[in-house]
């Protein structure tokens, strides 16, 4: 009888760039959640999961620990991990975060106890113009990755629409592209946090190509479409 070959260690591959340079990324820590564990990028920006979880997992990077001078993102990445070595399409391609422009959270539109927004906060920068974040006072802020604490910055970053953090679907390439930190915040109407809401984002018409019923379509950064949403034309 032959004897049953041993099955392959399931791992998972990838490496972390910068947004407009192209150049490698040293020492992001990335988490695999569930029970996957903790990796560094190396010197190249690339990283190995060698023992990985088969499955839906989520991929947390937090590109706050390298020792590249900057602010740089945190946010979660879905990943389905099968078994056998397993390698990201692309380059998991991350922006210097624009914090100088963003909008830092304070005891004066803020309860870091409760979560709550106390004034209405609007989140711009002059890398992305015309695109606003608005977060309605009264909103709950929840993030299970990092806690909203006073001093958070929330921003928004232009980035190169041929760059997402990972591959938009059937390989779109939007004509505008940003991130928006912290990722992996979640807005809620309720102290109880069971009520999500809805928080307006703007994006500029620039070329004035759409006018009022044109439907577009919005992705995440994370490469998961949003849906066809109806346009003010503005």
């Amino acid at each position: 009888l032959q004897a049953a070959q041993p099955m392959a260690a399931t791992s998972l591959k990838g490496e972390v760039r910068h947004a407009v340079t192209n150049a490698p990324i040293p020492n992001v820590t990335l988490t695999l959640f569930p029970s996957g564990g903790s990796v560094v990028t190396n010197s190249q920006g690339k990283f190995t999961f060698l023992q990985a979880p088969i499955g839906a997992r989520t991929l947390l990077l937090d590109a706050r620990t390298t020792t590249v001078p900057g602010q740089w993102p945190l946010f979660p990445i879905p990943v389905a991990i099968q078994q056998g070595v397993n390698t990201l399409p692309t380059p998991i391609w991350i922006p210097e975060l624009d914090e100088e422009n963003g909008t830092a959270l304070t005891a004066g539109n803020f309860n870091s106890a409760t979560g709550q927004v106390l004034t209405q906060i609007t989140v711009t920068s002059p890398t992305a113009p015309g695109v606003i974040v608005t977060i309605p006072s009264g909103t709950y802020l929840r993030n299970v990755w990092d806690p909203p604490q006073l001093d958070d910055v929330l921003s928004v970053t232009s980035i190169p629409p041929t760059r997402p953090p990972l591959p938009l679907p059937n390989s779109a390439v939007p004509g505008i592209l940003v991130v928006t930190q912290p990722g992996g915040v979640e807005f809620f109407s309720d102290s109880a946090m069971m009520t999500p809401v809805k928080v307006p984002m703007e994006f500029p018409n620039v070329q004035n190509e759409f006018t009022t019923g044109t439907k577009v379509n919005l992705y995440t950064a994370l490469g998961g479409q949003l849906g066809a949403l109806s346009s003010g034309g503005t």
